[in-house]
């Protein structure tokens, strides 16, 4: 049973993340040839570090039933009709209209750039 739930998770997080980041780097300085970058499998378990530490946390104060309360609230829900609206007419709109205010066209490059 955890105690103090959000100050295991900023441990945890924190040690996940930069543990197994420096983990990875090591890995890398030791083998020649090798990078720490996305072709490293450590490098996507330090990227999950908080997420694997909500987790822990959560199976750790309320079992399983903790988890699966967690992992409920990650699942997308339907939204309405305005969100579509918004992401496929409003977005566009207001990035089309921020560069001609910058005095572009959208899909050319500025000038004076390469």
């Amino acid at each position: 049973m955890i105690r103090h739930p959000l100050r295991a998770f900023f441990l945890l997080s924190f040690g996940i993340t930069w543990g197994v980041g420096a983990l990875g780097l090591l890995a890398a300085a030791a083998f020649p040839g090798t990078t720490f970058s996305s072709s490293h499998p450590l490098y996507y378990v330090a990227g999950w570090g908080p997420t694997l530490a909500a987790v822990i946390v959560a199976g750790g104060t309320n079992g399983w039933s903790g988890v699966r309360d967690l992992l409920a609230r990650a699942r997308p829900t339907v939204p309405g009709l305005k969100w579509y609206f918004l992401v496929i007419v409003a977005y566009p709109a207001a990035l089309v209209l921020a560069a001609r205010l910058a005095g572009s066209r959208p899909g050319r490059r500025p000038s004076g750039t390469p």
